[in-house]
């Protein structure tokens, strides 16, 4: 009986030393997969710079579209972070932290053409020369949108895959993608012919950044705290080069013309002025 009653006690003093630190534990909800993509690291280290617990960074358990990940968020009803492209209509309704964490690259696109057509861009020195030839793109997608402010016929449709296809039968001539996205692209259309143009880069300021629900500006300050000392501290320069330093290098960008189209969407507070935070061509 003294045992049980000894027992008892020691139990319970473990559960009164244990129970406060995990009670103050910090846990997020992240719309996201997996668990090792850079997007996720990032944020997890930017959190784990300004917590004083433990921080768990949970992702969420359902798979919807990305409008409704937002529609959730901003609601409060189960989703903490969501991470998105920039844009004036979406900063109006969610609250972003202004650190662009690809560095603009979703701005920085090379061409999937078709490659019974391989020199079709090799003599594109202007916008205009541009203009005579037809782009491809997603309707709902903002770059849609940046493509034809700036003049350029675009050929939209409402399934991606049917997009590759098209360009496959010659529907219309480069399909614009971003410089993280065209090789993976093409790995998964190699039944097509399909390659990349070697001579040209399309560049927008185009920023991706983490959302959080609109007042909720303790945790946006956390987040943005916690990359500006990732930067400093060179941290998050290395973890963007683990992830895709070999990617970029592969792709020739130095090598290539570069055409500048504005971007009529991008929002007030976009960092333009602290190149650290973008990629820079070496020209």
């Amino acid at each position: 009986m003294c045992c049980v009653i000894v027992m008892t006690r020691v139990v319970l003093t473990l559960l009164c030393v244990i129970l406060p630190f995990q009670l103050k534990a910090e846990r997020y909800i992240f719309f996201g997969v997996g668990e090792e993509t850079y997007e996720i690291q990032l944020l997890k280290m930017a959190l784990e710079v300004e917590a004083e617990n433990d921080v768990t960074l949970d992702m969420f358990n359902g798979h919807i579209p990305k409008y409704r990940a937002f529609q959730i968020m901003d609601k409060g009803e189960g989703i903490d972070i969501v991470i998105g492209g920039a844009t004036k209509e979406r900063t109006a309704v969610s609250q972003p932290v202004h650190f662009p964490i690809f560095k603009g690259l979703y701005g920085l696109r090379l061409n999937l053409i078709n490659k019974h057509s391989p020199d079709i861009l090799k003599n594109i020195r202007h916008i205009d020369q541009l203009k005579t030839l037809i782009a491809g793109q997603f309707h709902t997608w903002s770059d849609t949108k940046i493509l034809r402010h700036n003049g350029l016929t675009v050929a939209s449709g409402s399934d991606v895959n049917g997009l590759y296809e098209m360009l496959h039968k010659g529907r219309y001539d480069f399909f614009p993608r971003s410089a993280l996205e065209i090789q993976w692209d093409l790995s998964q259309h190699q039944n097509l012919d399909l390659i990349i143009d070697p001579h040209i880069v399309i560049l927008y300021p185009k920023a991706h950044y983490y959302y959080v629900q609109k007042g909720n500006d303790a945790l946006a300050k956390k987040i943005s705290k916690g990359l500006e000392t990732l930067l400093k501290r060179g941290e998050y320069d290395r973890l963007f080069n683990r992830h895709f330093g070999q990617l970029l290098q592969s792709l020739t960008l130095n090598n290539r013309h570069v055409l500048h189209l504005d971007n009529p969407s991008l929002p007030d507070g976009t960092p333009l002025d602290r190149p650290e935070l973008w990629y820079s061509l070496k020209r």
